[in-house]
């Protein structure tokens, strides 16, 4: 299977320098895709872990269905320095 971006349909082949460099494999998508599906609410736990928080979140989910659609994320949280956040995401880069 060729690794590709899809965008409209298209499917643009990603470039194996780019591939060898990112800290997310195939694989490692795909499970994260899988445990999501199978056990949403603890995917969002894990994932409210690995993100810096001023105030962490509360409630992880706040959806509504009926009428006029909203789905929230962690809407209970704040999250840390925005300079704080790029930081860690430039080490996790890095």
């Amino acid at each position: 299977m060729p690794r590709t971006v899809q965008d409209e349909g298209q499917l643009f082949p990603v470039r194996p320098d780019v591939t060898a460099k990112a800290h997310l494999s195939e694989v490692h998508c795909r499970d994260m895709t899988d445990r999501a599906a199978r056990d949403p609410h603890w995917f969002l736990v894990e994932q409210a872990r690995r993100t810096a928080w001023t105030r962490a979140p509360t409630k992880l989910k706040n959806t509504s269905f009926a009428g006029h659609v909203s789905i929230k994320w962690f809407k209970s949280a704040t999250l840390a320095d925005p300079a704080v956040v790029t930081e860690l995401l430039e080490n996790r880069i890095r």
